[in-house]
């Protein structure tokens, strides 16, 4: 089978196909809407990955290319009024972000 897009195993032993470019900034929950309506290279199952399927694609960054410095969001709530995300930059998680942050996302789907 031959994909357009990069796939890693994760060290839990799934494969995460991801997508090859990111979609443009955006708040948590838009991210999670813009990755969930994502229809591309015949699949319809992309999903915004969750705060540790990210931190797999920040160990995975130089072999599945194109991620930018900074933040990227994560599906993964925290109490009330936060959310996960995680620093391309140093590897940092935090979820001190207000989810109303405008920050990067990449989509991610599993077979």
């Amino acid at each position: 089978l031959s994909i357009p897009f990069p796939a890693i195993i994760t060290t839990y032993g799934t494969t995460l196909y991801v997508y090859p470019t990111d979609l443009s900034p955006a708040n948590q929950a838009n991210s999670v809407a813009n990755c969930n309506s994502l229809d591309a290279f015949g699949f319809t199952d992309w999903y915004l990955p969750n705060k540790t399927e990210l931190n797999e694609l920040y160990l995975n960054q130089v072999f599945i290319g194109g991620f930018a410095s900074g933040s990227y969001w994560s599906s993964s709530p925290f109490g009330g009024s936060q959310g996960w995300s995680q620093n391309f930059s140093t590897g940092v998680q935090s979820n001190s972000i207000t989810p109303f942050t405008s920050l990067k996302c990449r989509c991610v789907r599993m077979d």
